[in-house]
């Protein structure tokens, strides 16, 4: 039976000396003491009725953009609840309310029962109760005793608040893939060579819709070698309608290096404007060599303004990159040489293994003079590096050094393949060749 009490304050008046009693609170005590074992016996019973478990990995979806974010509707895809109208189950209730008393016992305080712990979490993330969460696990941040697959949920999901040190790898051998841990390497930017190759197989093979996420992420800028990105992109246009339209222009964008015009164009036609295509297209023409551009001789305003639409039309799309190296190299000697600068070095640190990413690194040390790293970004390049204009910026850095020989042998060779070219006359004038 719960006692009322009354708590009172007693006052003495200066004139009569007499007490006076005035009512303060009033609150229900109970006499049955709060037994918090016998609760969380219940709570185990009602667990394994539910399915009640901690398992951050499935409540996470990722994004063509790189965002995590928690699923919708995890109460009835992770609560096996599938079957259950919960507002109807008694057996729901009982649990809720069990859940909400526990949660009061332990407000504000750090308990040491971690499977106690998994079991509240799992109801209140599944509840989208998540400042709730937080709540709960913020003194187990202070002592740093939070389990690390909490700490990885909290990463992944950008709670930086919460963040600590740096996780330290698992060094037990897992059967299943651990796809919270892969992809909280990737978001730290760690994730090594051997998991990359681990996600894309088991992307590939089991068709997993986040591992084909997380695989195109690893690779969307990959598209020859044993793994590259054409195999994931092919499963992930299964399912393309249901990405949103930010998600399909970055796909498309970094599709665009296959060089598939026919799915590039019907990939385009759902989602960019007609003006749009009609660009991409001439771009792609120029790209191929299978329209020239039609400049007056002597004329650099016709040229300056060719210039200026693929320099607009590359940035528009954020893909400075693919301008062809001549290009880069005039708008590096431009107004905008710290912007395109700055641009091409960020692009570089989101694709570091891109091929033409790398040639277009090695431009910014060509012009700089730095060619010690020109040639390093240059040999990174893949089959880009023999694109004429790059073997005659690469024969121009030979004379500088001094291997004339070889820098020589390069711009005869070309000569031959072009003999009208004037540039090609130019440099082996300016260099005493002819």
């Amino acid at each position: 039976m719960p006692i009322s009490i009354l708590l009172v304050e007693k006052k003495i008046d200066e004139f009569s000396k007499w007490q006076e009693i005035s009512l303060k609170t009033y609150k229900l005590v109970s006499t049955r003491r709060f037994n918090i074992n016998e609760i969380s016996g219940d709570l185990d019973i009602y667990s394994q009725k539910f399915g009640l478990e901690f398992t951050p990995e499935k409540y996470l979806t990722l994004d063509l953009l790189g965002n995590c974010q928690l699923k919708e509707n995890l109460l009835g895809s992770f609560f096996n609840s599938n079957q259950i109208d919960l507002n109807q189950s008694y057996d729901y209730r009982s649990l809720k309310s069990l859940i909400g008393r526990i949660l009061d016992f332990y407000s504000g305080s750090v308990f040491d029962d971690f499977v106690l712990l998994d079991r509240l979490s799992a109801f209140l993330v599944c509840h989208n109760r998540i400042d709730d969460y937080l709540n709960l696990i913020v003194g187990f941040v202070q002592k740093n005793i939070l389990p690390n697959h909490h700490k990885m949920l909290l990463s992944v999901l950008e709670y930086n608040k919460f963040l600590g040190e740096e996780i330290p790898p698992s060094k037990r051998q897992q059967k299943k893939p651990d796809f919270l841990y892969l992809l909280y390497k990737y978001k730290l930017g760690r994730i090594e060579e051997s998991e990359k190759r681990f996600v894309y197989d088991f992307a590939v093979y089991k068709r997993e819709p986040e591992f084909l996420k997380l695989a195109w992420l690893l690779y969307k800028n990959q598209f020859s070698g044993l793994r590259n990105a054409q195999t994931v992109a092919h499963r992930l246009m299964e399912s393309f309608q249901i990405f949103t339209e930010e998600e399909k222009k970055a796909f498309i964008r970094s599709f665009q290096l296959t060089h598939k015009y026919q799915k590039i164009y019907f990939l385009m036609r759902e989602n960019y404007s007609k003006e749009d295509i009609k660009n991409w297209l001439q771009e792609m023409k120029y790209y191929n060599g299978k329209k020239k551009q039609v400049v007056e001789k002597n004329s650099s305003t016709s040229e300056h303004s060719e210039l200026t639409r693929r320099y607009n039309f590359h940035k528009k799309n954020d893909t400075l990159y693919k301008l062809s190296p001549f290009d880069l190299l005039l708008l590096l000697n431009s107004t905008e040489s710290l912007r395109v600068k700055k641009d091409l070095l960020s692009y570089y640190e989101k694709m570091p293994n891109s091929y033409i990413v790398n040639r277009s690194v090695a431009m910014i040390y060509f012009y700089e003079k730095n060619f010690n790293k020109f040639y390093f970004y240059l040999s990174r390049s893949g089959r880009l590096q023999y694109h004429p204009e790059c073997i005659y910026i690469k024969a121009l850095v030979c004379l500088e050094l001094g291997i004339k020989e070889e820098g020589s042998a390069i711009l005869y060779a070309l000569q031959e393949k072009f003999p009208t070219s004037p540039l090609l006359k130019d440099a082996l004038y300016h260099h005493k060749l002819l």
